[in-house]
Order: structure tokens, then sequence, then C-alpha cells
């Protein structure tokens, strides 16, 4: 027997679409009652579905639109024989069936030569796996989904070769004792993953970050070092002290001429404020605050 609350909750409904739908077409009407009575049988259990639909009949006994059948699929079309839709019912049904029987299905499938069958299950060398563990710091329990492993790879790969030009290129303009690699890091790397092992490519890597650690680390440094070493002397308090370093007397301190004098000593520092001037200062805050390491020297060419 079906719940009669859910019954009484469609009948009301039902009925207010009745009402509601009273001037539409009878096709428009009829589309609008079987959407509600879709919601209210999808509350319902499969095998009380046909009590439902008769209980809920027996409020609407003299309903000229039969908007309510006895089958518990009412608006449904007849089960089509066509191979596509016969999957999708398939498919619909493995929905709610449990583990064992997707197998079984699974595997008469395979039997009969629609699914492919199953192949070897993927697994990575011991010696990769322990190293992405220690990389990571991950347990030997942990489970490691090469699918995942395999996109991280492709994604640092990429990141490395693109990032590579960019850096030495930029650590060039600003270092006159700049080196760069002698090929792209990626022709590098495709060479040693063949198994050239003479090529440089974890030399490459190890510069390439031994590089951009320090250059990350200066552009927190630079403002301040820059500030110190040549933004400071054209500070007034600076100038001033220049000009009393060189000497003034008291007849050019009580004839009020020394704001003039330290005017004179702006202009002679404003060169220094060229755009040019200022680039340099700026590359050689850099090119001290990044160290020179002798390693860089092995894998590159001045």
């Amino acid at each position: 027997m079906a719940d009669p609350v859910l019954v009484a909750a469609a009948a009301s409904q039902l009925r207010l679409i009745q009402e509601d739908s009273a001037d539409e077409a009878p096709p428009s009407r009829q589309q609008r009652l079987n959407e509600v009575l879709r919601q209210h049988l999808d509350n319902v259990l499969p095998q009380d579905r046909r009590a439902f639909l008769e209980q809920l009949q027996d409020q609407f006994p003299t309903w000229e639109e039969n908007a309510i059948a006895t089958d518990p699929q009412p608006a449904a079309a007849p089960p089509s024989d066509e191979p596509l839709a016969l999957a999708q019912q398939l498919l619909d049904s493995l929905r709610s069936a449990g583990d064992a029987d997707r197998k079984e299905v699974a595997e008469l499938l395979r039997a009969a030569g629609i699914a492919a069958a199953a192949g070897p299950k993927a697994e990575l060398p011991e010696q990769l796996l322990g190293a992405i563990r220690q990389s990571l710091g991950l347990a030997p329990t942990d489970a490691i989904d090469i699918a995942h492993v395999t996109e991280v790879v492709r994604l640092l790969i990429d990141f490395a070769a693109e990032l590579d030009p960019l850096v030495w290129r930029n650590w060039r303009a600003m270092s006159p004792r700049a080196n760069f690699p002698r090929l792209r890091l990626r022709d590098v790397l495709r060479s040693f993953v063949k198994g050239q092992r003479e090529v440089t490519a974890l030399a490459d890597i190890a510069n390439l970050r031994m590089l951009i650690a320090p250059l990350i680390n200066a552009l927190t440094q630079v403002p301040r070092f820059l500030c110190q070493r040549h933004l400071a002397k054209f500070d007034p308090a600076a100038i001033e002290a220049a000009v009393e370093a060189t000497g003034i007397s008291s007849l050019q301190r009580a004839t009020g001429k020394v704001p003039g004098m330290c005017w004179k000593k702006y202009i002679e520092l404003a060169p220094d404020l060229d755009r040019a001037a200022f680039e340099k200062a700026f590359n050689d805050v850099v090119d001290e605050l990044v160290p020179n390491r002798p390693e860089l020297k092995s894998t590159v060419r001045e």
C-alpha cells in the first residue's frame, strides 16, 4: 500500500495544475500534469508505484483527460529496441546495481566482444615510486595515482622548459658576468629521457634552480639597497651635508647663499637620475645580490 500522505500531496498539486491550466491547450496541460506526476513517482519505491497510482486515480474518478494511467511509467514511450536505447537502459539499471552485478555484466560484454578486454594494470617502477614518496613525504601505504603523476610530470616539464630561457635572458640583461645554457632545456631533457646519459639535463635543471632562488630573493632586497646606495645622496639632508663638506664661509651663510649651493650640488648629481643610470644601478644591485656560483659555468657558455 502506498503512503497516504504522498498520495494526498500528489492529488492536491494535480488539482492545482488542473485549475491553473484550464485555459491552456490540452497538450500543454497534459504535459504539466505528467511532469508533476513524474516528480511524485520519483519519491515512491518501485514496488509501491502501481498501488500509488491506483490510490491516486481514486481521487479523480471522472478525470476526462485520463492524465493518470495505471502503468508505473504513465507518460513513457514504448521501450525501444534500438541498440543505443537498450544500452542506455542497461546503464541506467547498473547505476543502482551492486559491484558484483556490475562486474558480471562487464565480463559478459567482454566475452561477447562488445567491451575491450581489461589490460594489465599500469604500474610505476619501485625506484620511481620511492623517489616520489620521498620527495612528497608520502607514507609507504599511501596510494599513488599514475594518471595524476603523468599529468604532474608533463606540467613540470612545460613549466621548466618555458621558464628556463626567460630566466637566463633576464639574468644576462642584468649581469655582465651572466652565462646561459648551450641548448634549450626541452631539447636537453628530450635527449636525456631517451637514454643519453652524457647530456647535461640534471646539471641544467640544478643551475636553473640555483639561479631562480636568489633572483626571487633579490626582488625583496633591491629597493632597500637601491635607496641606500643610489637614491640616498639626493636626500636634502645628504645634499646639505655634501655642501657643508666643501666648506661654507660665514659670509656665505650670512648672505643666504647656502640654498643656492645646495641646488647647484643637486644639479651636479642629477645625471645619476637618468633612466640609463638608474637601470645600471638597479642591475648592479641585483648582480651583487645574486652570488656568482662556480657550478653555473659547468654547462653554460659566455
